[in-house]
């Protein structure tokens, strides 16, 4: 009876929010709370989580294999902010309908069981709140500390999702605020222009190269906004992917209470590339990601460092061609152009090895083009 009461008055302590940063990590089974704000950075939690983040400008990732809040994550993402990478959100990712096979829905509903008993053990009964995702207000169950709050997102037909939101930082504004971005347009003496900084998402094996591009965008405008949302509002799967169209008419209410415009132009030129990258916006490049512009990917990144002036690398390019194919319809971004070559650089949600750009020259472009779509603020 005397345990029992001990057990009954340590859950209220936690639901009033008096639980320490080491009892919560306790529980979480990974050390993911910080003791202050100087703790609540990414250098900080990977010191002491011995977690390796890949990923840049506020958005970083990594592969999970030890089991977090009594259920076996796929990947963890954190959300940071300033110089000093101070943390505004770690999200966790479990079972979900893009990564987890066909067994995905049982998974979801293991997962919200296992995770639900973990943390109510101690922190007690969860309440229903939300939180603001970029310009999405998100559902979930709560529990609140003193040292975080913690939110358990479960969407039975799509995902699981834990996410830490330090003290202080839940109810901060969405959005940049930023209207000039042409400051984040980079030239250099080869006559390359491009944009360096829009935030990587890897899409993974699964088939969301639509809902991890937009949500580059969103992430780059300032909007975090996650993938696993994005292709829950456009219907995305492993499978069939996603139909674009249905996702950019479905995130028009999204787009628009962040400020942003669209445009779209079927005619894919460096001259129509370059009026949007000089003034520092990405755009959407849907096209056909073929075997043979794999060749001209990998001949470009190969060659192109070699080449000591612009007009050798044109010399050199004359040997490349590539036939029109519409194999693999495919998203990525166009982050730059080059109008001495006649190239535009791309940057596809594939990890961090195409966070720089990789050049490609016009005249295979064109023969792989559907349109381009840019957000503008």
């Amino acid at each position: 009876m005397k345990k029992l009461l001990l057990i009954l008055l340590f859950c209220r302590i936690s639901m009033l929010g008096g639980i320490t940063p080491e009892q919560l990590n306790k529980v979480l089974g990974v050390p993911l709370i910080g003791n202050n704000a100087k703790e609540w950075t990414l250098p900080a939690l990977q010191q002491r989580a011995k977690i390796r983040f890949s990923g840049n400008a506020g958005r970083f990732s990594a592969k999970i294999r030890s089991r977090i809040a009594g259920a076996m994550p796929v990947e963890m993402i954190v959300y940071t902010t300033g110089k000093n990478q101070q943390i505004k959100r770690i999200s966790v990712i479990y079972a979900n309908k893009g990564d987890t096979g066909k067994r995905y829905s049982s998974r979801i509903k293991e997962d919200k069981r296992n995770i639900d008993s973990t943390l109510s053990k101690v922190l007690g009964q969860s309440r229903r709140n939300s939180f603001q995702s970029g310009n999405l207000r998100v559902k979930a169950d709560m529990w609140h500390s003193n040292c975080a709050d913690i939110f358990l997102e479960v969407n039975k037909n799509d995902f699981t999702m834990l996410h830490l939101i330090p003290p202080g930082s839940g109810k901060k504004a969405s959005g940049s605020g930023e209207k000039d971005y042409s400051g984040h347009v980079k030239r250099n003496k080869f006559g390359d222009v491009f944009i360096p900084d829009v935030p990587m998402v890897d899409q993974g094996p699964k088939g969301y190269c639509v809902p991890a591009t937009v949500e580059r965008v969103f992430l780059y405008y300032g909007i975090a906004i996650d993938m696993h949302h994005l292709a829950d509002i456009g219907n995305s799967s492993s499978e069939d992917g996603t139909d674009t169209g249905q996702m950019l008419k479905d995130i028009t209410q999204i787009r628009r209470r962040a400020g942003l415009k669209m445009e779209q132009n079927k005619s894919l030129s460096t001259k129509t590339v370059a009026r949007y990258i000089d003034k520092g916006y990405p755009l959407f490049w849907i096209m056909y990601s073929t075997s043979g512009l794999d060749k001209v990917y990998n001949f470009s990144r190969k060659n192109r460092s070699q080449a000591k002036t612009p007009d050798e690398w044109k010399r050199m390019l004359k040997k490349i061609s590539i036939p029109a194919d519409n194999e693999g319809p495919h998203m990525c971004l166009i982050i730059g152009y080059n109008r001495e070559t006649n190239e535009i650089a791309v940057s596809n949600s594939w990890g961090d090895a195409h966070i720089a750009p990789l050049w490609i020259p016009m005249k295979a472009a064109s023969k792989v083009s559907r349109e381009i779509l840019v957000f503008i603020p």
